[in-house]
């Protein structure tokens, strides 16, 4: 963005206007929700949102991908884990499964589970081999289990698309996590081989 600040405060403007226009359209208020959490950093709301997104319709992918994203960010992997197993069974087919492997993965990376968000982000990356988001968790995962080879490889992918990017300023590229979540996150690239 050239004006970062500018354009997150007009995004979420945005989405409380689409809130407004579309309080009954559960896409609506799941994308919405998204936008209001990941850039405008307000989880109480972008839960609220997403929550009446699902209220109104339990099956909608979109609204089970981006409620899951939020319950990530609060902290709750467990239920974000149903939501998301629960949109690949609907829905397995989906173009976008690619970003709920990464949900998956992020789930199970922040709970200890390695292996399983190994498997997880391999599945996304199958889809999408240089999607920041499944490169930058995969070294996360790798170098948190030590598997050095893998993490240099995914961190080289990650290096490609933001070549500027340390663990001291990974917190701009992350959704709004709890520290302790972040903490994780940044020790598992530090371990990759990503400099401060």
């Amino acid at each position: 963005m050239a004006d970062p600040d500018l354009e997150a405060a007009e995004a979420c403007r945005l989405a409380r206007r689409a809130v407004d226009l579309g309080q009954d359209d559960a896409v609506a208020l799941s994308l919405a929700g998204w936008t209001i959490g990941d850039v405008g950093r307000d989880l109480r709301a972008a839960a609220t949102l997403t929550e009446r997104a699902l209220a109104l319709n339990p099956n909608l992918f979109t609204a089970l991908f981006t409620s899951a994203w939020t319950k990530i960010w609060l902290g709750e992997p467990e239920q974000a884990l149903k939501r998301l197993t629960q949109a690949e069974r609907l829905s397995p087919l989906d173009p976008t499964m690619f970003a709920v492997h990464a949900g998956i993965a992020h789930a199970h990376y922040h709970v200890g589970r390695l292996e399983d968000a190994a498997a997880a982000v391999e599945r996304g990356l199958a889809d999408q081999p240089n999607h920041p988001t499944l490169v930058r968790i995969a070294a996360a995962i790798y170098g948190m289990a030590g598997n050095q080879e893998e993490a240099k490889s995914a961190l080289a992918r990650v290096r490609a698309v933001y070549p500027e990017l340390r663990v001291s300023n990974l917190h701009k590229l992350l959704g709004p996590y709890r520290a302790e979540y972040r903490e994780r996150y940044e020790e598992g690239l530090r371990k990759a081989g990503l400099p401060e």
